[in-house]
């Protein structure tokens, strides 16, 4: 994984490393998105947790959230076939406030969010328990979006979650 590498020049020797990232996927319909997404959630966890050892990390975990699975679950729980602006908006709202709460960075008023584990798919590494919010400074989680964020407001809602949240981020297109 990318982002380990650039923990070392970023986090000094006192630093606790990041509780987490976020990778964004984005690209065209059909370009392996969720290829490499399958991927890194089968393998990601065991690759990235030697890397991040040093840095007192014991565990990985990735989470793997669709947009076009969270949207598909709202559309059959609402009885919608077809498209709709507004399921689009609440399955992007949704996405959006569970990343929030699951690394602890404010989510605004509403109804607490899904667990990410409830949204998406789940695997990990050692001590991967899969569900639990992070817990700081001995596990780190990778949370893969998968969607193809053609416009640029779509990543950069992001890109400041991840600094407010003190995470790792980075756009794969």
């Amino acid at each position: 994984f990318f982002f380990a590498r650039g923990m070392s020049d970023s986090q000094g020797p006192d630093s606790p490393p990041p509780p987490g990232a976020l990778v964004l996927m984005c690209g065209l319909p059909a370009a392996g998105k969720s290829t490499l997404s399958a991927a890194l959630l089968r393998d990601g966890a065991k690759e990235l947790l030697p890397r991040l050892a040093p840095f007192g990390v014991s565990a990985v975990r990735v989470f793997w959230l669709s947009f076009d699975d969270v949207l598909g679950n709202l559309a059959a729980a609402c009885g919608h076939t077809g498209y709709s602006p507004e399921l689009w908006h609440q399955a992007r709202d949704s996405v959006l406030r569970s990343v929030r709460h699951h690394f602890g960075v404010a989510c605004g008023d509403g109804p607490p969010p899904a667990p990410l584990a409830q949204l998406g798919e789940s695997g990990g590494g050692s001590g991967s328990s899969g569900g639990a919010p992070a817990s700081g400074g001995d596990s780190f989680d990778v949370v893969l979006l998968d969607d193809n964020m053609h416009y640029r407001s779509m990543r950069r809602v992001y890109h400041r979650l991840a600094r407010d949240g003190r995470l790792g981020c980075c756009t794969l297109c």
